[in-house]
């Protein structure tokens, strides 16, 4: 039974060359750098509201981190949602000669031939992937600094 053709690091450099590796680096940056500006100043100030509002004043507790991780996990993967439309596309070329010469064809491509709308393509399973997983990792992350007592 044969499936699709394995890809392997080698084969990459084989088929792109070396840059093959690093294709889409800088569209997958445009997408971290400004999901991790809008996440972790939410995920601060909805941790801290939470505290405040259901146990009072103080320092959050490890659910209220993970119930604000979450919603600011939620907000952050939609604003950035259209960067990772356009990494997605840029990165799932294969061939020697992509279908886009650089990101911003590739987004000017996908707004003429599908519209606005094309960029938030993913959105919702987006959001119920990354959220749950930032909120899971911060949870863990105060919950070993509680028992370290850092």
């Amino acid at each position: 039974m044969a499936g699709p053709p394995r890809v392997t690091a080698m084969g990459i450099v084989r088929d792109l060359g070396l840059r093959g590796l690093y294709k889409g680096t800088t569209a997958t940056l445009l997408r971290d750098v400004p999901f991790s500006l809008l996440f972790f100043p939410l995920q601060a100030l909805f941790a801290q509201n939470i505290q405040d509002r259901m146990y009072g004043e103080g320092k959050p507790a490890t659910l209220c981190v993970l119930a604000g991780s979450t919603v600011a996990g939620v907000f952050a993967a939609a604003a950035v949602t259209p960067a990772d439309v356009v990494k997605t596309r840029l990165q799932s070329s294969s061939q020697p000669s992509p279908p886009y010469r650089n990101m911003t064809d590739c987004a000017r491509r996908i707004l003429k031939s599908e519209g606005p709308m094309a960029f938030f393509k993913g959105t919702v399973p987006r959001c119920l992937t990354t959220a749950p997983l930032f909120g899971i990792a911060l949870m863990m992350y105060d919950l070993q600094q509680k028992v370290l007592g850092w």
